[in-house]
């Protein structure tokens, strides 16, 4: 799994919860399987999820490329 460098919190409680965050993924890492570590991975790519969001509402709308047209 690749580290993501984010902005610090600016406050002392959204530190605290990021501290509590790593301390149980690392607790839970030698559990987790590649695909965990992998959905993990895209989870914390808020560009990442953002896209997959805007795609999959413009989906819902009709509003997609065809497969043919993508591949040509």
């Amino acid at each position: 799994m690749t580290t993501q460098t984010t902005t610090r919190p600016t406050s002392p409680l959204a530190l605290e919860e990021a501290k509590d965050a790593v301390i149980k993924l690392k607790s839970i890492k030698p559990f987790l399987t590649r695909a965990d570590e992998e959905t993990l991975g895209i989870l914390i790519d808020k560009e990442l999820v953002s896209n997959l969001s805007k795609s999959l509402s413009e989906a819902q709308r009709g509003e997609y490329e065809p497969l043919e047209s993508i591949l040509e």
